[in-house]
C-alpha cells in the first residue's frame, strides 16, 4: 500500500529581502501585494527550507518520492546539498525519487522563482503570477512495482472511452515500473462489466450502461475502472498476482452524451491512492 506524508508545516521561508520566517504550505509571498491589480507585486527567487526526517520504508521493496502539486513558476529542489530536480511550469504536478539521497536527518531546499523569463508560459495574463509553493507537498512511500510517478506528473494511467453502436469500447493505457496490469470495469451499481490485462488493453461493452441519455450533459453516468500492477511469476513469487506488490488504483470515466465521450483521470487524486 502507498503511504502518504504531507509536508505542510515547519517550512522556513526566506523572502527577496533576505528575511526568514516560518510558514505553512500552501504559501505565496504575493498574498497581499498581488491583489491590488497594480502589476507591481514582488517577483524573483525565494527559498523554502524544511528539516526532513527519513520516513520508515524497506529499501529492498519500496521507494520514497516527493510530490509537488504546484510551484510557481519555476522550481529547483535539492536534498542535503544535492540537486534533486528542476521544474518549469507553475500549474502542473512534478515528482522526484529521493530514495538514494535520504539520510536519517535531511535538509530539503526548494527555490521558487516567479520572475519574468522567456521559458515559462504564460508571461502575460489578466491575473497575478503568485510566487511560492502554493499547492501541497508530499512524500510518497511506494512499492518498487508501481504506476509510473515520473511520467509528466500524471497518474501513469490513461482512459479513453468511445461509443460504438449500442455498446462502447474503453481503452486503458498504463505505465508501470514492473510487471503487467489487471483492469476491471465497474458500473455505477458496483457490477463488473468488463476486464482486461496488459499495459494497453481495450474492454468492449456489448451494451452501454442502462438509461444512458443522449445530448443531456446534466445527466452524466459514471463508470469506474480499477487497475492494479501484476508481477509475472518469473519476476516475483509463484502466484500470478503477488500480494506484496500488487495494489489497486481506481479510475473514473464519465459519459456526458453531448455527442462525445469524455474521460477524467484526475491525476492528482489518483496518484495519492493505493499503488
Amino acid at each position: 500500500m502507498r503511504h502518504i506524508i504531507e509536508l505542510k508545516d515547519g517550512w522556513q521561508f526566506t523572502n527577496l529581502d533576505g528575511q526568514t520566517s516560518e510558514v505553512s504550505i500552501p504559501h505565496t509571498w504575493n498574498a497581499i501585494d498581488g491583489q491590488d491589480g497594480g502589476d507591481d507585486y514582488k517577483r524573483g527567487t525565494c527559498t523554502y527550507t524544511l528539516a526532513l526526517q527519513k520516513p520508515a520504508f524497506d529499501p529492498d521493496t519500496q521507494e520514497v518520492w516527493i510530490e509537488f502539486d504546484g510551484v510557481n513558476a519555476s522550481a529547483q529542489v535539492s536534498l542535503n546539498g544535492q540537486d534533486v530536480c528542476s521544474h518549469d511550469g507553475g500549474y502542473s504536478t512534478f515528482r522526484a525519487n529521493l530514495t538514494g539521497l535520504l539520510a536519517d536527518e535531511n535538509k530539503l531546499v526548494v527555490k521558487a522563482d516567479n520572475s519574468k523569463n522567456d521559458r515559462v508560459y504564460p508571461q502575460m495574463a489578466d491575473f497575478t503570477f503568485y510566487g511560492g509553493i502554493y499547492r501541497m507537498v508530499r512524500l510518497l512511500v511506494v512499492n518498487k512495482a508501481h504506476f509510473a510517478l515520473d511520467y509528466l506528473g500524471s497518474s501513469g494511467i490513461r482512459v479513453t472511452a468511445t461509443p460504438e453502436g449500442a455498446g462502447a469500447k474503453v481503452r486503458v493505457q498504463s505505465r508501470v515500473t514492473a510487471g503487467d496490469v489487471v483492469v476491471t470495469l465497474i458500473d455505477r451499481k458496483g457490477r463488473v462489466v468488463g476486464t482486461g490485462t496488459g499495459l494497453d488493453t481495450t474492454i468492449e461493452m456489448a451494451r452501454r450502461p442502462p438509461r444512458m441519455r443522449r445530448r443531456i450533459p446534466r445527466h452524466p453516468h459514471r463508470l469506474r475502472t480499477t487497475s492494479r500492477p501484476r508481477l509475472m511469476p518469473s519476476k516475483c513469487c509463484s502466484s500470478p498476482v503477488c500480494p506484496a506488490q500488487a495494489a489497486l488504483m481506481p479510475l473514473t470515466a464519465w459519459k456526458t452524451w453531448d455527442g462525445m465521450w469524455s474521460t477524467t483521470c484526475l491525476p492528482n487524486c489518483l496518484s495519492r491512492l493505493s499503488t
